[in-house]
């Protein structure tokens, strides 16, 4: 399996929740490649700011990839989402994940992830009118997205962030409507745990329908895996027999040491890859 670890880009200057690792850029991702990490999930927050010369040339100094860039940090910084009851902040909203579209494509990573940062339905009236709303700017970025290779990455999330996309079936069901290729899944353990009746049988439909683009490892109430209740080996199982190719990325809380809890992760996850 290949690891990665959720990172603020350099020109965002405070550290997040989920930001994880300590010290500078540089120093973030050397400690990150002695522990044994593979890539990093970048959380950029600003798109057209961010040095993408010096991301790429940090990365390969110390041997890892990008696994996705994240939406994550644009909504932790701005508060700002994609479904808005403004009409200019939708816009501006969309001009900015265009923005990260291409900041993808420039790192040479092919994937671009969308979480709380949708937003809620109920602040553009409905279910249905959310929907549509992102399936325009989707297909909008069709062209884009298929000419530098990127796809989007659609995570189910928790009802108690968004009304919208909360399991693995309605997002699929979304996908599957609007016959967008370049949109998939991103299975996230904490949010499974919480939504899914069934997680590993989310993760697995999810799986066989050829839709899962990105993981996000995390135990209950974003704890560092092995500290709460779910079954990391058997998502592990279901991943290995399902041929997943892909990253699993810590996204969780960084706690008072974020380098710690870093190693930590990386070595309880590969422990639980022994037990399959």
């Amino acid at each position: 399996m290949k690891y990665a670890l959720c990172i603020t880009s350099p020109e965002i200057k405070k550290d997040f929740i989920f930001s994880m690792m300590s010290g500078s850029f540089d120093k973030k991702l050397s400690d990150m490649t002695s522990f044994g990490y593979d890539g990093i999930e970048l959380l950029c927050g600003y798109p057209r700011d961010c040095d993408y010369r010096y991301v790429l040339e940090t990365c390969r100094k110390n041997g890892l990839e990008i696994s996705d860039v994240s939406s994550g940090a644009v909504f932790t910084a701005t508060g700002l989402t994609l479904l808005s009851s403004d009409r200019q902040t939708m816009k501006d909203c969309a001009s900015l994940f265009s923005d990260m579209v291409e900041l993808a494509a420039r790192l040479g990573n092919h994937i671009v992830t969308i979480g709380a940062f949708r937003g809620w339905a109920r602040d553009v009236g409905s279910v249905a009118i959310a929907e549509e709303i992102l399936a325009d700017l989707f297909q909008k970025l069709e062209t884009r997205l298929r000419e530098n290779d990127v796809r989007i990455a659609l995570e189910p999330v928790n009802r108690g962030q968004t009304d919208i996309f909360n399991t693995c079936a309605e997002t699929m069901s979304f996908i599957e409507r609007t016959g967008n290729p370049n949109v998939g899944v991103l299975f996230d353990t904490y949010n499974g745990d919480a939504t899914e009746d069934d997680p590993l049988a989310a993760l697995k439909k999810t799986l066989d329908a050829g839709k899962l683009l990105h993981f996000h490892i995390a135990d209950t109430d974003r704890m560092i895996p092995g500290m709460g209740k779910i079954d990391f080996v058997s998502h592990l199982r279901v991943l290995r027999d399902g041929a997943y190719n892909g990253y699993l990325s810590g996204e969780l809380k960084s706690g008072p040491d974020p380098t710690a809890a870093g190693k930590k992760i990386i070595d309880n996850m590969r422990e639980f890859e022994r037990c399959i």
